[in-house]
């Protein structure tokens, strides 16, 4: 009776590419503090057993149940939920 469904534009992303975005976006929504140094806070560790190499979104099975294909890129999609978080949190 329920589907898991993946929704994503089929491209993977790095990791660090998507925490570099996502502080860069909380920055220009001015949810992070005038002082943070992001950089200085990086923590470093080694894979994790349920880590996947490069995370890939599968979405073939969204477009038939839905008839919709994502298209937000993710600086579009942090950029959105930055200013969300940012509005939300006032």
């Amino acid at each position: 009776p329920y589907a898991v469904y993946t929704i994503g534009i089929q491209k993977p992303e790095k990791l660090l590419d998507f925490v570099q975005i996502l502080s860069e976006e909380l920055d220009r929504a001015g949810v992070l503090p005038e002082n943070n140094d992001f950089e200085a806070d990086k923590e470093y560790v080694a894979m994790q057993p349920d880590d996947v190499p490069v995370p890939y979104p599968d979405t073939s099975a969204l477009a038939p149940a839905f008839g919709y294909q994502p298209r937000t890129t993710l600086r579009e999609g942090l950029r959105n939920f930055a200013e969300w978080y940012a509005e939300f949190y006032k």
